[in-house]
C-alpha cells in the first residue's frame, strides 16, 4: 500500500510538471523548457517599458491580455518615432538606458543597429507567424512589423464622382485638378515610390505635380480634414486609417481609394533595446505581438490600425487586389542618408 501511493505521489508531480511543461501557447514553436524559462524570468522582473506612438487610451486594447496573461505591468508613454530615436540614441551616448521596446521607422532600424542599441531575436525559431510571414521580421531580425500603413487617395464624396475619380497618379496631372489637391509634406508616399521609380522619375513627377499648384501641410490628418471641408478635393498620401476609420467611420464626407500602378505602404515596427532594463519581459512581448492574435485585436479596436502582410487581416483584405509596394529598410536608411524627402521637397 505504501508503494502504491508513493507511485501516485510520483504520477501526481509528473502529471502537473506535464501540464506546466504544456502551457506554453500554440503559437510558440521554441522548445516547452525555453518558454517556461522566459516567462518566469519576464514575471520575475515585472515589468516593462514601451515607447510606441498609438495614443494612450489605446493601451488596455493593445496590451492589456499581455499584462493579464503574464501579471508584467506595461509603462506606455507615447512618442513619435523620431522622438524615439533620438532619445534611445542619446541614452546610448550617455550609457543610461530606459526603455525595453520602441516603434520605429523603418529607417531607424539601421541607425540603432550601427551603434549596437537593438537586440537580434530569434523570431523565426520561436513563433509560427514569424516563420510563416518572414516579410514581418526586419533583415537582421532585429525588429518586427508590429502594423502597416498603405497609403493612396482620399477624396471628397461629394465633390467628385466615381466617374471622375482618378485612378492612377498620372491622372492626378489633370489640369481640372488645378489648386484642388492636397499634399502631405512629410512625403513618405513618394520616398516608398523611389524604391520602384527611382529618385529622378520621382522628382520629374512631384516637379509636374507642383505646376498645378496643390496645398501643403506637415500633417496627415490636417490634409485629410482639409478634404473633408472641401479645402482640397483630392489628397494622395493619406494613411488608409486615418480617412477610413477617423473621417468616414465618423460620417465625413471623406473616401478612400488605391492609385495604379501600386499601393505605398510604410512600415512600423517594434524593436526590443539591446541595454533594455527588462529584457526578458522586452523578449517575450516582441514574441507575443504576432504570436497572440490580441495585438492586432487590440490595434484594429483602437483607431483602424492593422497588418496588411497578415493572412486574414483586415487591412490585407482592403488590399489584396491591388499590387503593393513594401517601404524596404536599407532604402529608407539610404534615403535618408542621401537627404532624399529634402529633395523632393524642394
Amino acid at each position: 500500500m505504501k508503494r502504491l501511493a508513493i507511485l501516485i505521489a510520483v504520477l501526481s508531480l509528473f502529471s502537473t510538471a506535464a501540464a506546466w511543461a504544456a502551457a506554453a501557447p500554440n503559437w510558440w514553436i521554441g522548445s516547452q523548457d525555453e518558454y517556461q524559462r522566459l516567462v518566469n524570468a519576464a514575471k520575475k522582473e515585472g515589468n516593462l517599458v514601451w515607447w510606441s506612438h498609438p495614443d494612450p487610451a489605446c493601451k488596455p486594447l493593445v496590451v492589456g491580455p499581455f499584462e493579464k496573461q503574464y501579471g508584467i505591468q506595461v509603462e506606455h508613454t507615447e512618442y513619435t518615432t523620431a522622438q524615439i530615436v533620438q532619445r534611445v540614441m542619446l541614452e546610448g551616448a550617455a550609457g543610461v538606458y530606459t526603455v525595453d521596446v520602441s516603434n520605429l521607422s523603418v529607417h531607424h532600424v539601421p541607425r540603432l543597429e550601427q551603434r549596437q542599441l537593438i537586440k537580434k531575436l530569434p523570431f523565426k525559431e520561436r513563433v509560427a507567424m514569424y516563420r510563416d510571414v518572414p516579410a514581418l521580421v526586419s533583415p537582421n531580425s532585429t525588429a518586427v512589423v508590429g502594423y502597416t500603413a498603405p497609403r493612396g487617395l482620399a477624396y471628397n464624396s461629394q465633390q467628385v464622382s466615381k466617374q471622375d475619380l482618378p485612378r492612377s497618379y498620372q491622372d492626378l496631372l489633370n489640369p481640372k485638378w488645378q489648386g484642388k489637391i492636397g499634399i502631405d509634406t512629410d512625403v513618405k508616399e513618394w520616398i516608398i515610390l523611389a524604391q520602384e521609380w527611382g529618385v529622378e522619375k520621382t522628382t520629374q513627377f512631384l516637379d509636374k505635380l507642383g505646376d498645378i499648384d496643390p496645398k501643403f501641410h506637415t500633417n496627415n490628418t490636417v490634409v485629410t480634414q482639409m478634404t473633408a471641408a472641401g479645402e482640397v478635393i483630392l489628397a494622395p498620401g493619406i494613411i488608409r486609417r486615418i480617412a477610413v476609420t477617423k473621417f468616414k467611420g465618423d460620417g465625413a464626407p471623406v473616401h478612400w481609394a488605391p492609385l495604379k500602378p501600386m499601393v505605398p505602404v510604410d512600415l512600423l515596427l517594434q524593436g526590443a533595446m539591446a541595454h533594455a532594463p527588462h529584457p526578458n519581459a522586452a523578449e517575450l512581448f516582441m514574441y507575443w505581438i504576432h504570436g497572440s492574435p490580441e495585438w492586432l485585436r487590440g490595434l484594429h479596436k483602437c483607431g483602424g490600425y492593422g497588418n496588411s502582410m497578415i493572412p486574414g487581416n483586415p487591412q490585407q483584405e482592403a488590399l489584396k487586389d491591388v499590387k503593393t509596394l513594401y517601404f524596404d529598410c536599407q532604402w529608407g536608411a539610404k534615403a535618408a542618408k542621401d537627404g532624399t524627402a529634402a529633395k523632393f521637397r524642394s
